[in-house]
């Protein structure tokens, strides 16, 4: 190829591509004609030497004219540059509107640094003459009428202009509105810009900071200027040429932190003066006789961290290091490269090889931040790093080396861990009512599911009382959210069972799962506040956890081997309290609602026996139990004489009267206080159940009387006093009575079961554990030596404090037959 082709060739790549950049509008400044061929120093010399001998066989030939001048731009030597611009100019001479548009603007370019305003001024309207369409032309001449000619009403119609061609936010955009008076819209556009540009997008990102500088200089706000020109040196911004001549910063001219921060990197300003190179007189790149002093570089604080936090880079993860980079030699490092290559041969790895940083002034420090990509199809192993810190004149930092093992690619594995079916208050499942279906989602994968959904189908008839997606974003490996989803029937609903699709998906689309999960119309529900266990999303990768919705003696509930239509119940959970000072009792409705659901399928009573009442008034326990002058209340009236077993069952506070001892259920409108007159007296309710009629009559109470709580005192500023309580149906050879601890202890709760320590341990007696010699029948005996072991043990484990049940009763009476 001869000498005339070649260089036409490498003419048009460089011509292209420097005028490419002017019409872009992302926010940078576009006095960067050359840098976009990532040349340096070295390379811009022989590029300047290349044209050089072209054009002795071509002298005017402009088209390589105009590339030796973009290359004598990049290099800082601007009247060089201005020279051939000249001979590119004349040798075209409107053969083009394009090109001579180009040439006009880059030569006036070339005035503007140099400090010849008057020629940048015609040189920017020449370009505008030929291309009226493009904004860049117009912002530099407007700022040139505002700031140097003193002429704001022309200045305004050309920042018109440039916000008129300007589609996005840009930083020409935002200084347009500053010198239109709107200093605040401008900054709120270059903040939001710079939100928006990350880090490892070092060239936008040092641009934006360097154009924020000057923004705020202008502003005067010399704090912020120089803040935001420090992260800019600091990170990479090189263009000291232009920096040492930006009229932005004349306000700072004279501020000592300016100038410190400005001789940190070599330089010294000089707005308005010819371009001198300041200390060293060294163009970037260096010259013909070489550097002036040496360069001492040396790096620290090399770091290693990735998303996971596993200190393992697995696939589908960016790794980041970080390193500084100081220089405490008496010159100025320049046109620094960070060279890294890895050296076991680990596939899947995917780095910039070689990243510019610009230079660094003497005693100066920046820090450098890589980024290491694994793909899909990483492998596993250790990857062996080797980062070399290379400078323009030779005097390169000692190699880095960091290795770091690395992961293959592992599967989500999004599943339903444990579901139930709910409702307010229990009960039968019944059309028309609104259920939710309460569900655990885990992965159990050991890789990371990234926006995962959660999508419900229902039949015809039953429509959802919510959103039927749920959209839970990344789930790490071992961790789990708990949906609920509240769903209804109306009265056409024909089928006997409710069948709900559950479909898991995340984004790569080949790690689904799709279940149905079926609940019969009547099942028995759980109680909406008894679920238990809330999941805890978990960002750091864990083995799945076993995960349960319901505590275990909620779960195979032994079944009634016959029916007991004639049982009464009483089952009370009281949780909330009106007066503030009274603690809540977390679990009592929980309890309650277990509690029912045994009697149903465990002891045979038919539901429409059991009077539920959940946070009971002192109204609800008059009229169920009656008062201590007539007992004939509710409970009395549903007893089938000597043919009605009866079963009570309380959950909540208990507190003493401090004055006569006696011991008082508290209800939900109670104050502890004045307990004696709006309290139920626990020796009221034994003497008027002994009036009723029953053929067995069991009685447990998870309650303690001693104005204690697992929450604190329910009367402030009272001792704890021993309850005297006289009843005569505990020696009633028919009733069994059960109640949590003696009259000075507290009834403890256990929280990661969601019941009473107490109940708890009653339940779990009842599912068989107290059935000791495994017959079919469990008798009172054998649950008292089951909660004498059980319950005092587990107070002192979980809250060190002894919980004593107290039994009263025939050990041979039959508490249940399986």
């Amino acid at each position: 190829m001869t000498l005339k082709l070649r260089a036409f060739v490498k003419t048009i790549l460089l011509f292209t591509l420097s005028f490419s950049f002017l019409q872009a509008q992302d926010g940078r400044m576009l006095w960067e004609i050359g840098r976009q061929l990532g040349q340096s120093g070295a390379e811009l010399l022989r590029t300047i030497e290349y044209y050089s001998e072209a054009l002795e066989t071509d002298p005017d030939n402009g088209a390589y004219h105009a590339s030796r001048a973009v290359a004598y731009f990049e290099k800082g030597q601007y009247h060089e540059a201005i020279g051939d611009y000249d001979d590119a100019i004349d040798y075209y001479d409107n053969r083009g509107s394009h090109r001579m548009a180009k040439l006009y603007y880059q030569r006036g370019l070339c005035y503007y640094i140099v400090g010849d305003f008057q020629r940048a001024e015609q040189d920017f309207t020449s370009a505008i003459a030929h291309r009226p369409d493009v904004a860049d032309a117009y912002y530099f001449r407007g700022k040139l009428l505002a700031t140097v000619f003193d002429q704001p009403d022309k200045a305004r119609m050309d920042f018109r202009i440039v916000m008129s061609k300007t589609q996005y936010p840009s930083v020409q955009s935002a200084f347009a509105r500053y010198f239109m008076g709107h200093p605040d819209e401008a900054e709120q556009e270059l903040e939001a810009m710079m939100r928006r540009v990350p880090g490892y997008d070092r060239r936008n990102y040092v641009i934006l900071r360097y154009n924020a500088a000057g923004f705020y200089a202008l502003n005067h706000q010399p704090r912020k200027a120089i803040e935001y020109l420090s992260e800019a040196l600091e990170k990479g911004y090189d263009e000291y040429e232009w920096l040492v001549r930006d009229m932005n910063f004349i306000s700072l001219a004279g501020n000592p932190d300016f100038i410190a921060l400005l001789s940190r990197y070599g330089l010294r300003y000089q707005a308005g003066r010819e371009y001198a190179w300041e200390p060293e007189s060294t163009p970037r790149g260096g010259d013909d006789r070489g550097p002036v002093r040496p360069v001492n570089l040396y790096t620290s604080a090399l770091t290693f961290s990735e998303t996971n936090g596993n200190n393992r880079l697995d696939a589908e993860e960016v790794a980041t290091i970080r390193f500084a980079l100081h220089n405490d030699g008496p010159g100025t490092a320049r046109d620094l490269t960070i060279r890294v290559k890895e050296n076991s041969g680990v596939s899947g790895l995917y780095f910039d090889q070689e990243v510019e940083v610009g230079g660094l002034g003497v005693g100066g420090k920046r820090e450098v931040t890589l980024e290491v990509r694994g793909d899909r199809w990483l492998t596993e192993g250790m990857a062996d790093i080797t980062i070399e810190v290379l400078e323009g004149m030779g005097f390169d930092a000692a190699p880095l080396q960091i290795s770091f093992p690395t992961g293959a690619f592992a599967p989500p594995d999004m599943v339903v861990a444990d579901h139930v079916f709910a409702s307010e208050r229990g009960g039968p499942m019944t059309l028309g009512v609104p259920i939710t279906l309460r569900m655990a989602v885990q992965n159990q994968g050991r890789g990371v599911a990234e926006g995962v959904k959660v999508r419900f189908s229902l039949p015809e008839n039953v429509y959802p009382g919510g959103a039927n997606d749920f959209e839970l974003g990344q789930v790490a490996p071992g961790a789990d959210q708990t949906i609920d989803y509240e769903f209804f029937t109306n009265r056409r609903y024909t089928s006997d069972k409710v069948p709900i699709v559950v479909e898991i998906t995340e984004t790569s689309g080949q790690y689904s799962y799709k279940e149905t999960f079926t609940v019969a119309i009547n099942e028995q529900l759980e109680m909406n506040d008894r679920v238990i266990i809330n999941a805890n999303p978990s960002v750091i990768p864990t083995d799945p956890r076993d995960i349960q919705l319901l505590s275990d003696v909620d779960r195979n509930l032994p079944r009634a081997g016959t029916r007991n239509p004639n049982a009464i119940a009483v089952i009370i959970g009281n949780r909330d309290y009106e007066n503030p000072d009274v603690p809540t009792v977390d679990h009592a409705l929980q309890d309650a609602a277990s509690m029912r659901k045994y009697l149903i399928e465990s002891f045979g009573f038919d539901e429409n026996n059991i009077i539920f009442l959940a946070n009971a008034t002192q109204a609800d326990f008059n009229g169920t139990f009656g008062t201590k002058e007539d007992h004939r209340a509710r409970l009395f009236n549903l007893v089938r004489e000597n043919e009605s077993d009866v079963f009570v069952f309380y959950s909540g506070h208990g507190a003493p009267d401090l004055a006569t001892e006696d011991a008082y259920f508290l209800p939900s409108d109670c104050d502890p206080s004045l307990v004696r007159f709006n309290g139920y007296a626990i020796n009221t309710l034994y003497n008027n159940l002994s009036k009723i009629p029953y053929r067995s009559l069991t009685v447990v109470v998870d309650a303690c009387f001693s104005g204690q709580s697992d929450r604190g005192t329910l009367t402030p500023q009272a001792s704890i006093v021993r309850i005297r309580s006289n009843n005569s149906v505990l020696k009633d050879p028919n009733a069994m009575i059960f109640t949590a601890a003696t009259g000075a202890q507290v009834a403890s709760w256990y929280p990661t079961q969601s019941h009473g320590l107490f109940t708890y341990y009653f339940l779990k007696g009842l599912q068989g554990d107290a059935n000791t010699d495994r017959n079919r029948e469990l008798t009172l005996g054998e649950m008292r030596a089951y909660l004498d072991q059980e319950v005092p043990y587990m107070a002192r484990r979980l809250k060190n404090r002894d919980q004593t049940p107290e039994v009263y009763g025939q050990d041979e009476k039959t508490l249940l037959k399986y």
